[in-house]
Protein backbone atom coordinates (compact mmCIF):
# COMPACT_ATOMS: atom_id res chain seq x y z
CA UNK A 1 0.00 0.00 0.00
CA UNK A 2 1.57 3.66 -0.54
CA UNK A 3 0.95 5.78 1.78
CA UNK A 4 2.32 9.12 -0.06
CA UNK A 5 -0.60 8.81 -2.49
CA UNK A 6 -2.56 11.82 -2.94
CA UNK A 7 0.24 13.36 -1.06
CA UNK A 8 2.88 15.69 -1.62
CA UNK A 9 6.31 15.88 0.24
CA UNK A 10 8.42 18.67 -0.29
CA UNK A 11 12.04 18.67 0.88
CA UNK A 12 11.56 22.59 2.79
CA UNK A 13 8.02 21.98 4.35
CA UNK A 14 5.30 19.64 5.71
CA UNK A 15 3.52 16.84 3.96
CA UNK A 16 0.29 18.66 1.89
CA UNK A 17 -2.28 16.11 2.36
CA UNK A 18 -5.36 18.34 1.06
CA UNK A 19 -6.06 21.15 -2.07
CA UNK A 20 -2.63 19.74 -4.40
CA UNK A 21 -4.44 21.34 -7.64
CA UNK A 22 -5.04 24.59 -5.93
CA UNK A 23 -1.04 24.74 -5.56
CA UNK A 24 -0.29 23.36 -8.27
CA UNK A 25 -2.63 25.52 -10.39
CA UNK A 26 -0.98 28.81 -8.30
CA UNK A 27 2.95 27.27 -8.20
CA UNK A 28 3.39 29.20 -11.93
CA UNK A 29 1.94 32.35 -10.86
CA UNK A 30 3.92 32.43 -7.78
CA UNK A 31 7.15 32.06 -9.19
CA UNK A 32 6.77 34.91 -11.64
CA UNK A 33 5.22 37.24 -9.32
CA UNK A 34 7.53 37.43 -6.36
CA UNK A 35 10.36 39.54 -8.59
CA UNK A 36 12.15 41.77 -6.01
CA UNK A 37 14.62 44.12 -6.52
CA UNK A 38 17.62 41.61 -6.29
CA UNK A 39 20.47 40.36 -8.75
CA UNK A 40 21.88 37.06 -7.82
CA UNK A 41 25.32 36.23 -8.85
CA UNK A 42 25.98 32.41 -9.48
CA UNK A 43 29.79 31.28 -10.08
CA UNK A 44 32.01 28.79 -10.51
CA UNK A 45 35.63 29.06 -10.13
CA UNK A 46 38.81 27.08 -10.63
CA UNK A 47 41.83 29.45 -9.68
CA UNK A 48 39.83 31.93 -8.38
CA UNK A 49 39.39 34.38 -11.39
CA UNK A 50 35.65 34.16 -11.67
CA UNK A 51 35.25 34.84 -8.36
CA UNK A 52 37.47 37.98 -8.60
CA UNK A 53 35.21 39.10 -11.41
CA UNK A 54 31.61 38.20 -9.31
CA UNK A 55 33.29 40.11 -6.59
CA UNK A 56 33.98 43.07 -9.09
CA UNK A 57 30.87 42.84 -10.96
CA UNK A 58 29.14 43.17 -7.27
CA UNK A 59 30.79 46.45 -6.53
CA UNK A 60 29.80 47.75 -10.24
CA UNK A 61 25.81 47.14 -9.56
CA UNK A 62 26.22 48.59 -5.97
CA UNK A 63 27.45 51.52 -7.12
CA UNK A 64 24.71 52.07 -9.85
CA UNK A 65 21.74 51.13 -7.53
CA UNK A 66 22.64 51.41 -3.68
CA UNK A 67 19.53 49.57 -3.15
CA UNK A 68 19.37 46.58 -5.00
CA UNK A 69 19.99 43.36 -2.52
CA UNK A 70 22.97 41.39 -4.26
CA UNK A 71 23.41 37.65 -3.71
CA UNK A 72 26.43 35.82 -4.37
CA UNK A 73 26.91 31.79 -4.75
CA UNK A 74 29.51 29.63 -5.68
CA UNK A 75 27.57 26.72 -7.41
CA UNK A 76 30.00 23.91 -6.07
CA UNK A 77 29.75 25.39 -2.16
CA UNK A 78 26.17 27.00 -2.10
CA UNK A 79 22.72 25.27 -0.94
CA UNK A 80 21.10 24.32 -4.61
CA UNK A 81 17.94 24.98 -2.98
CA UNK A 82 18.65 28.59 -1.85
CA UNK A 83 20.42 29.04 -5.28
CA UNK A 84 17.37 28.28 -6.88
CA UNK A 85 14.95 30.36 -4.03
CA UNK A 86 16.81 33.73 -4.66
CA UNK A 87 16.74 33.39 -8.63
CA UNK A 88 13.33 33.22 -8.36
CA UNK A 89 12.93 36.19 -6.29
CA UNK A 90 15.32 38.11 -8.82
CA UNK A 91 14.95 40.47 -11.08
CA UNK A 92 17.84 39.70 -12.83
CA UNK A 93 20.85 36.64 -12.70
CA UNK A 94 24.53 37.16 -13.72
CA UNK A 95 26.08 33.47 -13.87
CA UNK A 96 29.96 33.10 -14.31
CA UNK A 97 32.13 29.73 -15.29
CA UNK A 98 35.54 29.21 -16.43
CA UNK A 99 35.37 26.91 -19.15
CA UNK A 100 36.37 23.22 -18.87
CA UNK A 101 37.34 21.81 -21.95
CA UNK A 102 34.97 23.01 -24.77
CA UNK A 103 32.21 23.95 -22.03
CA UNK A 104 31.49 25.24 -18.50
CA UNK A 105 31.84 23.77 -15.10
CA UNK A 106 29.17 20.99 -13.99
CA UNK A 107 28.12 22.86 -11.30
CA UNK A 108 27.14 25.72 -13.52
CA UNK A 109 25.49 23.64 -16.09
CA UNK A 110 23.79 21.32 -14.06
CA UNK A 111 22.34 24.73 -11.90
CA UNK A 112 21.06 26.35 -15.08
CA UNK A 113 19.35 23.09 -16.59
CA UNK A 114 17.34 22.76 -13.43
CA UNK A 115 16.62 26.94 -13.37
CA UNK A 116 15.45 26.45 -16.38
CA UNK A 117 12.39 23.65 -15.93
CA UNK A 118 10.98 26.31 -13.53
CA UNK A 119 9.50 28.27 -16.62
CA UNK A 120 10.62 31.91 -15.31
CA UNK A 121 9.23 34.73 -16.82
CA UNK A 122 9.93 38.75 -17.25
CA UNK A 123 13.90 37.82 -16.07
CA UNK A 124 16.96 39.60 -17.48
CA UNK A 125 20.36 38.08 -17.20
CA UNK A 126 23.94 38.07 -18.28
CA UNK A 127 27.26 35.92 -18.53
CA UNK A 128 31.10 36.16 -17.22
CA UNK A 129 33.88 34.05 -17.05
CA UNK A 130 37.66 33.93 -16.90
CA UNK A 131 39.98 31.76 -19.02
CA UNK A 132 43.31 30.34 -20.23
CA UNK A 133 42.71 29.88 -23.32
CA UNK A 134 39.46 29.25 -25.31
CA UNK A 135 37.08 32.13 -23.73
CA UNK A 136 33.66 30.04 -24.44
CA UNK A 137 32.27 30.07 -21.23
CA UNK A 138 30.29 33.21 -21.21
CA UNK A 139 28.74 32.18 -24.63
CA UNK A 140 27.63 29.44 -23.74
CA UNK A 141 26.23 30.11 -20.42
CA UNK A 142 24.16 33.26 -22.17
CA UNK A 143 22.86 30.45 -24.65
CA UNK A 144 21.52 28.33 -22.17
CA UNK A 145 20.18 31.43 -20.68
CA UNK A 146 18.47 32.48 -23.39
CA UNK A 147 17.04 29.11 -23.85
CA UNK A 148 15.96 28.61 -20.20
CA UNK A 149 13.67 32.07 -21.41
CA UNK A 150 16.25 34.85 -19.49
CA UNK A 151 16.59 38.09 -21.53
CA UNK A 152 19.88 38.64 -22.60
CA UNK A 153 20.68 42.54 -21.56
CA UNK A 154 24.59 42.46 -21.93
CA UNK A 155 27.77 40.92 -23.98
CA UNK A 156 29.53 38.47 -22.05
CA UNK A 157 32.08 39.70 -19.94
CA UNK A 158 35.50 37.86 -19.96
CA UNK A 159 39.11 38.36 -18.67
CA UNK A 160 42.38 36.63 -19.69
CA UNK A 161 43.78 33.93 -17.03
CA UNK A 162 42.90 35.62 -13.29
CA UNK A 163 43.18 38.87 -13.81
CA UNK A 164 45.58 41.69 -14.32
CA UNK A 165 45.35 45.83 -13.45
CA UNK A 166 42.70 46.19 -15.69
CA UNK A 167 40.50 43.73 -14.87
CA UNK A 168 38.86 44.80 -11.63
CA UNK A 169 37.93 48.21 -13.37
CA UNK A 170 36.28 46.25 -16.50
CA UNK A 171 34.14 43.61 -14.46
CA UNK A 172 33.29 46.99 -12.27
CA UNK A 173 32.38 48.80 -15.27
CA UNK A 174 29.98 45.65 -16.31
CA UNK A 175 28.26 45.26 -13.26
CA UNK A 176 27.27 48.92 -13.57
CA UNK A 177 26.35 48.74 -17.24
CA UNK A 178 23.95 45.35 -15.94
CA UNK A 179 22.39 46.93 -13.09
CA UNK A 180 21.86 50.25 -14.82
CA UNK A 181 20.38 47.97 -18.11
CA UNK A 182 18.00 45.81 -15.74
CA UNK A 183 16.62 49.39 -14.72
CA UNK A 184 15.39 50.45 -18.07
CA UNK A 185 11.92 48.68 -18.63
Amino acid sequence: MNLLRNNIAVNHANVLRESQNAIFNRYPINLNNQMENQITIIYDTMWNGTKIMADNISKGIREFDKDVKIKIFKASYANKSEIITEVCRSKAILVGSPPIMKGIMSSISDLLEEIGILGLKNRKAGAFGSYGFGGESAAIISEMLKSDGFGIVEEEGEILWNSNEMSPSMCFNFGKKFARLTNMK
